[in-house]
This record gives C-alpha cells, sequence and structure tokens, in this order.
C-alpha cells in the first residue's frame, strides 16, 4: 500500500485542551472536524496515550483551537512534544478560558471552540471523541494553518502520538552519519533550510534575514528501536520519543536527540 497517498488529504492543525481535578492539559492534533451544523458539533481524534485524552473523557469537556500560520513554533513545540504530566504547557504562552473554565492558548490562534463531550469511539490506538459545541469565538483574523504549510513552511514534524504519524521509511544505512550537516535554522523564525551548504547570499523566505542568522542542523544519535526491547525494558523521552534502552538512568543523562535532560524521561511500561 501506497502510505503517502495520505499526504493527499486535507488537514488543519489544532490544539485540544480541558482541565480536569485541578490540573490542566493540551495537546496539538491534526484532526478536528465539523461533525454537524444544527447543532453544532466538532469531533477530534487522540491518541490513547496522550494525557489530555483521558483527562477529556474525565472531565467531559473539552476546548478546541485553530492554529493559524503565525502560531509561534514554540507554542506548538510545548503543546505538540511535551507531555502534560510533566510540563505546565500553559505557563508558556499566552491564555484565556472559555466559558465551562477550560484554559486554552490564545497567541496568534484563529478560532476557538468551547465543548462538552457527547460521544466517543475506541479505534484501536485511538479515541474519536465528538463534542457538543457550547460556544465559539473567532481569535483573529489570521489564516487557519494547514498541515502542509506546517511541514512545508515552518518545516514541523509529526509527533509520534498523533494520528497520521508514519515512521520514517528511510533505511537504516541510508541515514546520515552523527555529526553530519543535514540543514540550517533560521534562529529568528525557525525556517530550516535543508542541505549540506547554505549560499552565503541566502535569504530566509520567511523574515527575510540573511546567511548570518542561521546555525547549522547536525544528525543526532540513532535511537534504539523500541520494537527490538522488552516491553518494560528501558526509559522513554516524552519530548521526542528517543528510546533509552538500560534499566537505569544517570540523573545527568541528556537526550542524545533533543538535549533535555533526565527529568523528561519515563519508565517504559
Amino acid at each position: 500500500m501506497d502510505n503517502t497517498a495520505f499526504f493527499k488529504m486535507n488537514y488543519g492543525l489544532y490544539i485540544a485542551t480541558t482541565t480536569y481535578e485541578g490540573k490542566n492539559y493540551g495537546c496539538v492534533l491534526n484532526t478536528m472536524a465539523q461533525v454537524t451544523a444544527v447543532p453544532p458539533r466538532i469531533s477530534v481524534t487522540l491518541n490513547k496515550e496522550n494525557a489530555t485524552t483521558q483527562a477529556i473523557l474525565s472531565s467531559g469537556i473539552f476546548s478546541g483551537v485553530v492554529l493559524s500560520e503565525e502560531t509561534p513554533m514554540d507554542v506548538i513545540g510545548t503543546f505538540g512534544f511535551m507531555s502534560s504530566l510533566t510540563t505546565d504547557k500553559f505557563a508558556q504562552c499566552a491564555v484565556d478560558t472559555d466559558k465551562n473554565g477550560v484554559p486554552y492558548p490564545t497567541e496568534k490562534m484563529s478560532a476557538q471552540f468551547s465543548c462538552r463531550v457527547e460521544s466517543s469511539l475506541d479505534i484501536g490506538t485511538h479515541i474519536i471523541i465528538v463534542g457538543m459545541v457550547e460556544d465559539a469565538q473567532v481569535v483573529s483574523s489570521l489564516p487557519p494553518m494547514t498541515y502542509a504549510y506546517y511541514h512545508k513552511v515552518k518545516n514541523g514534524k509529526t509527533p509520534p502520538k498523533a494520528s497520521s504519524f508514519q515512521a520514517n521509511p528511510e533505511k537504516e544505512d541510508d541515514a546520515p552519519a552523527e555529526g553530519k550537516i543535514t540543514g540550517y535554522t533560521c534562529s529568528v523564525c525557525g525556517f530550516v533550510h535543508q542541505g549540506e551548504e547554505l549560499p552565503d547570499d541566502f535569504i530566509c523566505p520567511i523574515c527575510q534575514q540573511d546567511a548570518t542568522v542561521f546555525t547549522p542542523n547536525k544528525a543526532a544519535a540513532k535511537a534504539p528501536d523500541s520494537n527490538a526491547l522488552p516491553k518494560n525494558q528501558g526509559y522513554e523521552c516524552t519530548i521526542c520519543g528517543y528510546i533509552h534502552p538500560e534499566n537505569e538512568l544517570p540523573d545527568d543523562f541528556i537526550c542524545p536527540i533533543c538535549k533535555q535532560g533526565a527529568s523528561v524521561f519515563a519508565k517504559r511500561t
């Protein structure tokens, strides 16, 4: 089967949030859609392993936010690649609260929906949640971000728990050697120029800065294959998914992929 056929389908980029027993939760998703207009309903599809998923099912309420093309990448990184169990995601950005007391990020967002869970459907790895929209608002006139824009213009990555995530089909032998330059990142806006070389006269297509503000990206260490490890062995980075295969994790351990410390690792179960 040609899995790239799925790339021809249209997606947006969204954040779903909730609050439960005094703790706030939120995650990025690309599968939020209107189900019916009268009465107004939307659906979200979330990975079962996301803490946000279980919090939404437990609280019975959630807020759905439509990201715009100008949503900062650090907001996407926080809500998309960090765990609500270990990180206060809402401390990293501007926040408002909807009619049900659910906090949601407001910085450079397009629209927001306040919803009450009406039904859910377990589909194995993910759960489809249908919510009755109790309130909605246009947050700004900024154009909503499509998933294609996120990948092609923002050079964003897909979190491993996203419903559209596909493992990299690249063969191990074809992967770049550790330390090899694979591209350059603009330190102003985050745009990534792919390739081993950056022309001296290069101009960033996003923020119009010159080549002097770009820093080289180097291939990181390859993560061990989690499928080759016993289920309960090792620790997993909650930021990037890197697997530390040993049963002991040093206090000063640094993830070779995302450079985060031991505090973001969780024991594999």
